[in-house]
C-alpha cells in the first residue's frame, strides 16, 4: 500500500496532519465534523453507508477534494479521489499518517 510522497513532506507533519483552520472544518451530512486527517481515519472506520454514499459516489469524492484543498497533500488525494469503499480509504488515510510520523522520528535522529 504506498503513496509515492515528496521527501520534504515529513516537515509538513504539523500541517498534514495537525488540525486545520475552524473556517476549513469538513461537515459531513450526518453532523461529525472532520478537523484533520486523524478525524478522518476515525469518521472512515464507522462511517453509515448512506452517509458515505452522499460524500463519495460517481459525481465527486468530498474526502479527496478536502484532502486535496485543505489538508494539501496531493498524494493522498489523489489516491482517494480512486478509492470507493470506506475501509480501503481509512486504511490508506491510516498508512499516509503513520508514514509521516515515522519520516518526522527519522529526521529526529
Amino acid at each position: 500500500m504506498k503513496i509515492k510522497a515528496h521527501p520534504e513532506h515529513s516537515k509538513y507533519y504539523p500541517k498534514l496532519c495537525g488540525v486545520v483552520d475552524s473556517r476549513k472544518y469538513f461537515y459531513l451530512i450526518d453532523g461529525s465534523v472532520l478537523r484533520s486527517l486523524h478525524d478522518l481515519r476515525k469518521i472512515l472506520k464507522s462511517i453509515k453507508p448512506e452517509v458515505f454514499a452522499h460524500h463519495v459516489n460517481s459525481e465527486r469524492n468530498d474526502f479527496a477534494t478536502w484532502v486535496r484543498d485543505v489538508i494539501k497533500d496531493y498524494p493522498l488525494a489523489r489516491k482517494l479521489r480512486e478509492l470507493k469503499d470506506p475501509k480501503v480509504m481509512e486504511a490508506y488515510v491510516n498508512y499516509r499518517i503513520t508514514w509521516l510520523e515515522w519520516k518526522v522520528k527519522q529526521k529526529k535522529r
